[in-house]
């Protein structure tokens, strides 16, 4: 069976500051777009991309449905390696 792989990422304009009523707003959209995924492919695998390491929602990405996480800044390869360790985890 093919997976439906999402990379869902947290999005900011750098220039300015978010409240951390911004950052839950943004946190709580990702935990219901990777919700609503589930419903649709409960096969989805959803990996999670964020600069924000000290963000609840990278720490417990699991509780929310999330198959792994990669922080920014990373590159292609550290990309590749996730893809591919969260797909070899998924068929164990």
């Amino acid at each position: 069976m093919a997976a439906t792989v999402g990379l869902l990422d947290v999005v900011t304009d750098k220039s300015h500051q978010f409240a951390k009523e911004e950052q839950i707003r943004e946190a709580d959209v990702l935990r219901k777009a990777i919700q609503q995924l589930v419903k649709i492919d409960p096969h989805v695998i959803g990996i999670l991309s964020s600069g924000y390491c000290n963000d609840p929602l990278i720490a417990e990405y699991e509780r929310y449905g999330f198959m792994g996480v990669v922080t920014k800044p990373y590159t292609i390869s550290e990309l590749g390696e996730k893809l591919n360790q969260v797909l070899i985890n998924r068929q164990n």
